[in-house]
């Protein structure tokens, strides 16, 4: 996920976590991500937001594109991949 910011950052893209189930161990993500070298900001939110969503599988990617179209991926970080090689090299 590192990755997509990298190659991306310069066309707009900003990669965000949001995890709507671990908040009472919000120091123990913050370790994990330090020792992977994950550098996206973590958010918490409530379980209502993934019923909101319909997302039932994890992890699961939404990509708002610059058009402001939504794009729900559940599958592999490569499914993400050429999501955005389709959004971003044209």
């Amino acid at each position: 996920v590192n990755t997509f910011q990298e190659l991306y950052a310069k066309d707009g893209l900003q990669v965000i976590g949001i995890n709507c189930f671990d908040k009472d161990i919000s120091n123990n993500l913050a370790k994990r991500f330090k020792e992977k070298s994950i550098t996206m900001p973590l958010y918490f939110a409530s379980r209502d937001l993934v019923d909101g969503l319909g997302i039932n599988s994890f992890p699961s990617y939404i990509l708002i594109t610059p058009d402001r179209h939504i794009q729900f991926i559940n599958g592999y970080v490569e499914d993400v991949r050429k999501a955005l090689s389709g959004i971003f090299d044209k």
